[in-house]
Parts: C-alpha cells; sequence; structure tokens
C-alpha cells in the first residue's frame, strides 16, 4: 500500500493561458497542422477538469514551459478546461480519429475505464488512449460535525451524504471505499450537491449526515469548514486498504499528521484517486518523449507553481494502469525508471 506523505503547503498560482471554451474545440492553428516525421507545426491541447484544481494550475505551468522554450518547435501547447472525465475522452477521441496530438490530465480511473469500454458517457472500447505518467493526487476528506455519532464508514450505513457529482471520480472513490468497508450501495443515500460550498453548508445545517471534500493536503475546502465548525474526518481502516489498493491500483491511500486541520488529534489515514496524463497512439514518440523530459527536468519550476507537484522517479509512474505510451516507455528505459504495470 502507498501512502502519500505531505506537509503544509500555501496555494499560489502563475498567471494561466485558457484556450477554446463551449465544444472545446482549441483557436484554429496558424496556417494548417502538418506534422511529419518528428515535427508538429499548430496547438496541442492539453485537456484537464476545471481551471481551479490542481491538474489544471501544473498543466498550465507545464504549457508555458514547453512554448517558453519551443521544446516542440513550431508547436503551441494550450490549457483548456473542460466538464472532466467523459469530456477529455470525447475530445481525446475525435484528435485521434483526426490525427493530430493531444494530451490529458485525467482521473487514472476514468483512463482506465475508458480505455475498458466501461465509461458509461462516453461509450465503447477507447483501447487507443495511452498513458503518459503521474500528475497529481486527490484526497477525499469525508466529513462530519464533531457531535456525530459517525466515527467509521460502516457507521455510514442508512445515511445521507454530500457528494459534487454522480458518476465522477471522487464519488466513485467513495462508494468503492464504502463497499470496501462492508456497506452496500443499497444502504445509503448520496445527495448530489452543485459545489463544495454546498457540501459543506449541508453538512453544517444538517441537511446531510456527512459529505466529502476533495483536495491535496491540506486541503483548502476542509481547513474553511474546521475553521467555522468543530468538524471530524472519518479515515479508512488499513488493513483494508491494502487489499483496496493492490485490486484497484489507480486508488491510493494518505497519511494526514495530527494537527494538519483544527481539531485533529491524531494521525489518520482517507482515500485518494491518482491523476495521470494520457495522450493518444496517434501522438508522435518524441513529442511525447519531450513532453515527459520536460516535467521531469523542471521539477523544481513546477513545485513553485503548485507545491503539491511531487513528481519524481518514483512517482512518475504511479497510477497509471493503461498502456504507456512507446514515447513514454523510451523515456523510462533511457533514464532507467522501472514501470509498475
Amino acid at each position: 500500500m502507498k501512502h502519500v506523505h505531505v506537509g503544509l503547503v500555501f496555494l499560489f498560482l502563475v498567471s494561466l493561458v485558457l484556450v477554446g471554451c463551449g465544444n472545446g474545440n482549441l483557436s484554429q492553428p496558424t496556417n494548417d497542422e502538418n506534422k511529419t516525421e518528428g515535427s508538429f507545426s499548430g496547438i496541442i491541447p492539453v485537456y484537464t477538469p476545471g481551471s481551479g484544481g490542481i491538474n489544471y494550475i501544473i498543466s498550465a505551468g507545464l504549457a508555458n514551459i514547453l512554448n517558453n522554450e519551443q521544446v516542440i518547435p513550431g508547436a503551441s501547447f494550450a490549457t483548456e478546461a473542460t466538464n472532466g472525465t467523459s469530456e477529455i475522452v470525447q475530445y481525446m477521441s475525435e484528435r485521434h480519429e483526426q490525427g493530430r496530438p493531444a494530451f490529458g490530465g485525467i482521473g487514472s480511473i476514468g483512463a482506465d475505464q475508458a480505455f475498458n469500454g466501461v465509461l458509461d458517457p462516453v461509450p465503447g472500447e477507447h483501447d487507443y488512449l495511452r498513458g503518459v505518467g503521474f500528475l497529481s493526487y486527490n484526497a477525499l476528506h469525508l466529513v462530519v460535525l464533531e457531535k456525530s455519532p459517525i466515527h467509521s464508514f460502516k457507521d455510514l450505513a442508512g445515511k445521507r451524504i454530500g457528494v459534487a457529482a454522480i458518476g465522477t471520480p471522487p464519488t466513485e472513490l467513495l462508494e468503492d471505499l464504502m463497499e470496501a468497508h462492508g456497506v452496500s450501495k443499497d444502504n445509503y443515500q448520496l445527495l448530489p450537491l452543485s459545489s463544495f460550498t454546498e457540501i459543506q453548508e449541508a453538512i453544517l445545517n444538517g441537511s446531510v449526515d456527512a459529505g466529502y471534500l476533495m483536495g491535496a493536503i491540506p486541503a483548502p475546502t476542509v481547513r474553511e469548514i474546521a475553521q467555522t465548525e468543530d468538524v471530524r474526518i472519518i479515515p479508512v481502516e488499513p488493513s483494508i486498504m491494502a487489499d483496496f489498493v493492490a485490486q484497484q491500483p489507480y486508488y491510493s491511500s494518505v497519511d494526514i499528521a495530527a494537527g494538519t486541520y483544527k481539531g485533529q488529534d491524531e494521525d489518520i489515514s482517507i482515500g485518494a484517486f491518482y491523476s495521470i496524463y494520457i495522450t493518444h497512439e496517434k501522438t508522435d514518440d518524441e513529442m511525447v518523449y519531450k513532453f515527459l523530459e520536460t516535467i521531469m527536468e523542471n521539477a523544481e519550476g513546477l513545485k513553485e507553481i503548485h507545491p503539491t507537484f511531487d513528481i519524481v522517479p518514483e512517482t512518475v509512474v504511479e497510477g497509471v494502469t493503461i498502456p504507456y505510451h512507446p514515447g513514454a516507455l523510451q523515456y523510462f528505459e533511457d533514464h532507467g525508471i522501472e514501470i509498475q504495470q
């Protein structure tokens, strides 16, 4: 079982470039896009979930580095925020059909489901998707009021749980954790709310018995509610998580040191899911190699963009369950990095 150990961090943003909107079409490249062996001219999208998230922030910083250093001469990397997993897969499908390169920062479970044809909103096997490497993690803080009788996942049987949306990686992680802890889907109620702010409010006013708040540790949404009211975070059972992670390697567990959040007096562990960079099989090998090389050679700069950035040789292969792109495999081979698939 893998644990991610993190300290207190402070988020700060850099100037980000958001290209494209609506139907996801990027601005048309200058002249036409031409791909010859080892070269490309035009816009290369990097699709991510919403613009306020870790994946977008890191990807926007990476795009700036790629462009400033002209890693791919004649190409311009552009980070595009989307509505999430299904939209990213749809756009990747379109780029694959067109034979045009693209990258995406996506939850590993979503990439796995799409590849294997079980991502319901985007039917069919998307077996053209390829892994590039680890991007980030997102931890599921299951929060209750301090006075709540709920102390474990088993105590959530028959309860109402506030979630951001059904069918998203955080909610699927919650459902899988509930099942692993012996609580079946028909024995609790998920209440979809439109934002983490609404989940915070629902916890405080009692319209839900528990709710999840997501984020790398320390999650700002958890800190906010802990300043307003006495709350607790429901931990996972470490003995359960060993098999849980082994069977579903797109998930992990995260240790939270005592004192990280107000009122948290003990070390606890919670569930998390990985996000990874993906591309498709028609993206040029050299482009993928240079994309990955730029990440690894600019680790300190990317950490300044988002302090939770933790991509090093030991972590870059975490969470990838779909086949790697040949360009990524070549990079790993050249640098002695052992893949874990």
